[in-house]
């Protein structure tokens, strides 16, 4: 997956997650009824999208490419794919509620859009200097 789809692609799950949050904050649930626990899975769901953008990505440049593992928005991305996660664990283990958790996690996707978008921009520039795209 080219870096351009997965910027129009992270672009596309982070507008799914924005319609989200506005019909949850907003109550107006049309045209589907759902609650907290079924609002925070759909949003759980849309972050791990992001982190397998991320993951299709990190397979582009080799597992163990220096381009990407000292790229410093990479690191601030697999951080917060790991937030993620151990927010999703902790939630549905009953440590924090889902209302609450839905919040931290909206705000958590935003970042990992933000980043991805931040991140293959880097990488292409990286990758263009060095000859290879």
């Amino acid at each position: 997956m080219t870096a351009r789809r997965n910027t129009i692609t992270a672009l596309a799950l982070g507008t799914l997650a924005l319609i989200v949050i506005v019909v949850v904050l907003t109550g107006s649930y049309w045209p589907f009824v759902i609650g907290s626990m079924t609002s925070f899975i759909i949003l759980a769901v849309i972050a791990f999208g992001i982190c397998v953008i991320n993951v299709l990505s990190l397979a582009r440049f080799g597992w163990t490419s220096p381009t990407y593992w000292t790229n410093p928005a990479s690191i601030i991305g697999v951080a917060l794919g790991i937030a993620s996660l151990v927010l999703i664990i902790i939630t549905f283990i009953g440590v924090t509620e889902s209302t609450m958790a839905f919040t931290v996690l909206g705000v958590i996707v935003f970042a990992r859009v933000g980043v991805k978008i931040w991140q293959n921009a880097v990488l292409n520039i990286s990758l263009t200097i060095q000859g290879l795209e």
